[in-house]
């Protein structure tokens, strides 16, 4: 995977669910080994962490694997509930 790439914090605020922010303002996460991790606050104000794999970015393409990792964060946090 081709580290050069990047996410925004505009892209991924765009993406978040409703009440969800990013943990530090501005901060849109940085690459750590071969996976991009992101730093999220909940609707309940429970911080969470978002890790997108290099794999799933070179299978899918990085926004739509940015997409999905979110989508199973939010969906795994509502099935337990937010405090969960």
């Amino acid at each position: 995977m081709d580290e050069s790439i990047e996410f925004t914090a505009w892209q991924i605020v765009g993406m978040l669910p409703g009440g969800w922010t990013l943990a530090d303002a501005g901060d849109a996460g940085g690459w750590q080994g071969r996976s991009w991790r992101i730093r999220l606050v909940d609707g309940a104000d429970v911080p969470r962490e978002v890790v997108i794999e290099a794999e799933a970015m070179e299978r899918h393409g990085p926004v739509e694997a940015l997409r999905r990792e979110l989508d199973r964060v939010y969906r795994r946090v509502a099935r337990r509930g937010l405090l969960g």
